[in-house]
């Protein structure tokens, strides 16, 4: 065949054609060898080709690719390497090109691309040693059985659950040999159907009776399919034994576990991983199922705790998410606000519930309903306080009014000392009489004190009623009308927004007047103002008395401005009680009184009634 009808061959040919002279050296090879092995014309003829061979296969591969004879054909296969790095596979076929003397003159030959089939064989091969290797070491026991139940394979698993010495006492028995009777026709039925339908079977569980009293509990899943020549049964087996009883275990302790929290006395609830109800107490149901549909115990295991109750704000869901990472989590004083704005409070202890592995198995959940509790604590604090805060004041009273009473009383002592009542009325008696009665009257002023100041005390027990503003202030201003007319005094009020309260009608005057009179007294040379005005707030009526008068510096005053017998101006007369009496009479009634004042600019006095 000369170079032209390779040429044209080389078109339509879709493996490697090559020519070599009578050394081997070649001399032509088509454009699919540069294809495959990415080496060009010119890079391959003479020894080119040579530089592609495996180096590994070079040696058997350049010995043995000549034939000798016309009727010989020499068959290689050989490993290269591309241009590219990549290891592909070929198959060459050489024949002798002979001359009309029987003399070998050149070769010409072809190569086939065989690495997918190369490829194929050593994953086939690789396959085969991997499932003979997984076959004999598998932790499950194998066996394979003719249709007629004749045993023809076993591993070293089935050898060991069987009890066997070897695989020769396996092999040959029927598989019915091993299957306590009782479970035999299960598993003939089982046995029938999956070979009339040509499917694997369903896991099975059935009692397997070995060698020398080798006794247990096998679990099998069987698999038809064809084993030289023949159609057979594949069995997996593994024992299930231990397992079993562990669940059974398992299963009777979550049995009891559920009743316990069925009949549990507080709010108890368990979950698994998916916060699907495992159990839950009857009380639990009754403080947290809110919807009309009644519901029971029953009807709420194994569904979902968040479809189940659709407002589970996402802050009780990441604590359930860090619980069943393993977290303990309690609060002993939480609180939620209902859709009626009712506030709740309660303690509650979410944790973890682990299985025998210590594998966690979901939530537990405990909470308790402490509102009342709470209310109670928070009663008795308000109480304490209040106890804490007459305590306090009863020392200081104590102590102010022994202090007030013992000066008045200390003159009496010695001015009777002084007193000859052998001589009559005279000018030195008519003296210290004239004391005496001094010490007297202040004896009385600090009795009076002590009177108003016990009767404040009482205020709780007064008999409240609706009582308009105007009204009380009309009182205020009979009693004042005099020193307002004396001075440059103007009055406004507004009590639109507000107009009453709920209070004891003489002591509203006594606030009133008070709080008037100071402004009276602590005016500046301008003109004065003092303006009332009225509103509501959501738990309080709110009453604001301002002046223009002379104010008051409240970083200095602070809070001795309430206190008995505080006095802060020397060039005013006074004892010190209005301020306080008005804070007490307010604060006994459940209201509070605040001030805004500014040195020469004026006060303004805050007070909140209390609202029933």
């Amino acid at each position: 065949m000369n170079l032209e009808a390779l040429s044209i061959i080389d078109k339509v040919s879709p493996i490697v054609i090559f020519k070599a002279d009578k050394e081997g050296k070649c001399i032509y090879i088509n454009q699919k060898w540069t294809e495959i092995s990415g080496y060009s014309f010119e890079e391959s003829i003479g020894d080119g080709w040579i530089s592609a061979v495996h180096p590994e296969d070079k040696t058997r591969t350049l010995s043995g690719w000549k034939p000798k004879t016309a009727s010989q054909v020499s068959i290689t296969e050989y490993r290269i390497i591309t241009k590219h790095g990549d290891i592909k596979w070929l198959v060459t076929r050489v024949a002798a090109e002979i001359s009309e003397n029987d003399q070998v003159i050149g070769y010409i030959g072809s190569a086939t691309d065989i690495t997918e089939r190369k490829l194929a064989e050593h994953s086939l091969q690789a396959s085969e040693e991997m499932n003979r290797k997984l076959v004999e070491n598998s932790p499950n026991a194998i066996v394979i059985q003719e249709l007629d139940t004749t045993i023809v394979f076993v591993n070293k698993r089935a050898i060991e659950l069987l009890g066997a010495r070897s695989e020769k006492e396996i092999l040959g028995k029927s598989t019915k040999n091993f299957i306590h009777p009782d479970d035999q026709p299960g598993i003939a039925a089982r046995f029938k159907q999956i070979v009339s339908t040509n499917q694997r079977g369903e896991p099975y569980t059935f009692r397997i009776n070995g060698f020398r009293n080798n006794r247990f509990l096998g679990e099998s899943i069987a698999v038809p399919f064809h084993w030289k020549e023949k159609k057979v049964v594949l069995l997996v087996i593994r024992d299930v034994t231990e397992e079993r009883e562990n669940l059974e275990k398992v299963a009777d302790s979550e049995k009891r576990l559920k009743q316990f929290i069925q009949y549990a006395p507080v709010a108890v609830a368990m979950f698994d991983k998916n916060m699907n109800y495992v159990g839950c107490s009857h009380k639990w149901l009754k403080d947290w199922w809110k919807k009309e549909e009644e519901v029971s115990i029953d009807d709420v295991i194994g569904k979902n705790h968040y479809d189940l109750f659709s407002d589970v704000s996402n802050y009780w869901k990441k604590v359930h998410q860090r619980v069943l990472k393993g977290a303990y989590e309690v609060n002993e004083e939480d609180f939620f606000v209902d859709e009626k704005g009712k506030t709740h409070w309660l303690r509650w202890e979410a944790r973890p519930w682990r299985r025998k592995d210590d594998d966690i198995g979901g939530v537990i959940i405990f909470t308790e309903f402490i509102t009342e509790r709470k209310k109670a604590e928070n009663d008795l604090k308000v109480v304490a306080d209040q106890l804490l805060e007459s305590n306090q004041e009863l020392q200081q009273f104590a102590y102010i009014t022994s202090h007030n009473l013992r000066a008045p009383i200390v003159n009496l002592d010695t001015l009777l000392g002084f007193y000859d009542p052998k001589i009559g009325y005279n000018e030195d008696n008519a003296q210290v009489f004239d004391k005496i009665i001094k010490s007297v009257d202040q004896l009385k002023s600090s009795l009076n004190d002590l009177i108003q100041l016990v009767d404040i005390r009482e205020t709780k027990s007064l008999r409240t009623r609706e009582i308009n503003f105007m009204d009380s202030l009309n009182q205020v201003l009979r009693a004042v009308e005099t020193q307002i007319n004396t001075g440059d005094t103007e009055l406004t009020f507004n009590f639109d927004k507000a107009p009453s309260v709920t209070f004891e009608a003489s002591v509203l005057e006594s606030i009133l007047q008070n709080l008037i009179t100071n402004a009276l007294k602590y005016r500046r040379a301008a003109p004065l103002h003092i303006n009332l005005y009225s509103y509501n707030s959501e738990e309080y009526v709110v009453l604001k008395i301002s002046d223009n008068g002379i104010g008051m510096d409240l970083d200095v005053v602070g809070t001795k401005l309430f206190g008995m017998y505080q006095r802060f101006n020397d060039t005013k007369e006074g004892k010190g009680l209005g301020l306080y009496i008005v804070k007490s009479q307010i604060e006994s009634m459940g209201g509070k009184i605040e001030v805004e004042s500014t040195p020469n600019e004026g006060s303004t006095f805050i007070i909140y009634f209390k609202k029933n």
